[in-house]
């Protein structure tokens, strides 16, 4: 390989390090109108795609606002089960679900926790999607360095070959 060549490959090389390995985890508020047996459908505006759940009677809502709670209240779990319900608190950044409420409303639980949705195996699948991540981020400074002194050595063995 001439040396010219040298530089592209390692540079792909380094890049394909950043391209992340496709794991199958479902959209929890996709998996939520599913398992409440309504139908989606994907929309688009001018930000991109996103996912409705449409409804018995026709109406629809986006899915991440009904597995939040802020619309399509009268066909969630929580009201299907007896339940009242009310938004989560996001404030520490996580995309939670609805929580059910009882009468005197007390929170009963989330309602992925009480469908089920946060299964054992799909914890383990995001424990795996993470330490997946983190192994290809890690990559990335190694293949750094194994480039800068792969570059090294090749500039060292031009400066011995020229004398």
């Amino acid at each position: 390989m001439k040396n010219k060549y040298i530089m592209p490959v390692m540079v792909i090389l380094l890049f394909s390090f950043l391209i992340p390995a496709i794991n199958a985890l479902p959209n929890p508020s996709s998996a939520y109108c599913t398992e409440m047996e309504y139908s989606g459908r994907i929309a688009e505006n001018e930000a991109g795609q996103y996912g409705l759940c449409m409804f018995p009677d026709g109406s629809e809502c986006g899915e991440w606002d009904f597995y939040e709670g802020r619309c399509g209240q009268e066909w969630s779990y929580c009201a299907i089960n007896g339940y009242g319900i009310r938004e989560p608190d996001q404030s520490d950044g996580s995309f939670n679900g609805a929580v059910c409420i009882n009468e005197q409303g007390e929170d009963v639980g989330k309602v992925a926790e009480l469908m089920g949705l946060n299964s054992p195996s799909t914890d383990l699948a995001s424990l795996i999607y993470i330490v997946t991540g983190l192994l290809l981020f890690a990559a990335v400074p190694i293949s750094i360095a194994i480039l800068i002194i792969v570059l090294i050595v090749i500039t060292f063995l031009k400066k011995m070959k020229k004398h």
